[in-house]
């Protein structure tokens, strides 16, 4: 158990000093039980606040969503549209976390957690990217040596992180516009050669490679 609530002081005395033993963990399930119909029917209006990562997260990729602000013992409901719904009970932190595994697809996920009554809720959103080929288009295949090229990558999410390498080296990183572009112009330096230009998106299933010569 997370958290529970003991039958008596006892319990609560030795639960705390040694842990529950596995012979009195049906005594803990029931109490806890018991005692959550008292606690959750006296429990104010609140909002709570959303759990879960910070910006994009990878489609296909399992992610720890959920809520705090509520109540240890709380019953919580916690739904992701159209992936999974979620009963349980706050841990003694007041918080419902659950392991939710996202379908490999680009969308934003609804996240709506409810504690033990309706009007004790937060809603949010949980935008998730997955694999996608980007597309770079380059000013010119063919760039005299120690001139600029200029690129623009498309098929990103706005805002998402991005990072440009010429020839295995970094040369920017920050993330694209509300039209889901990067444009960036750099100097090709001396070396007469075919080159290579890659662009990656927040993850590494979002990519793209592109090729252009230096000439004398």
């Amino acid at each position: 158990m997370v958290s529970a609530v003991a039958y008596d002081k006892a319990a609560f005395d030795a639960g705390k000093a040694d842990g529950i033993p596995p012979e009195l963990a049906d005594q803990w399930r029931r109490a806890t039980a018991q005692a959550a119909v008292g606690v959750n029917a006296a429990l104010p209006a609140t909002t709570l606040v959303a759990s879960k990562p910070s910006g994009y997260v990878a489609g296909g990729s399992t992610v720890t969503l959920g809520a705090t602000g509520l109540q240890p013992g709380e019953r919580y409901t916690l739904v992701v549209h159209r992936v999974k719904r979620v009963l349980g009970i706050a841990d003694s932190g007041g918080r419902a976390l659950a392991a939710i595994a996202l379908p490999e697809t680009t969308r934003d996920h609804s996240l709506v957690v409810t504690g033990s009554r309706s009007n004790r809720t937060v809603e949010t959103t949980v935008p998730a990217l997955g694999r996608t080929t980007l597309t770079a288009g380059l000013r010119s295949s063919r760039v005299g040596r120690g001139n600029i090229q200029r690129v623009r990558i498309s098929g990103l999410a706005p805002g998402e992180s991005t990072t440009l390498s010429y020839r295995g080296s970094r040369i920017w990183s920050g993330t694209a516009n509300v039209d889901g572009q990067v444009v960036d112009e750099f100097r090709v330096g001396r070396t007469v050669a075919r080159v290579k230009l890659s662009a990656r998106g927040a993850f590494a299933d979002r990519t793209v490679t592109t090729y252009f010569r230096v000439v004398r």
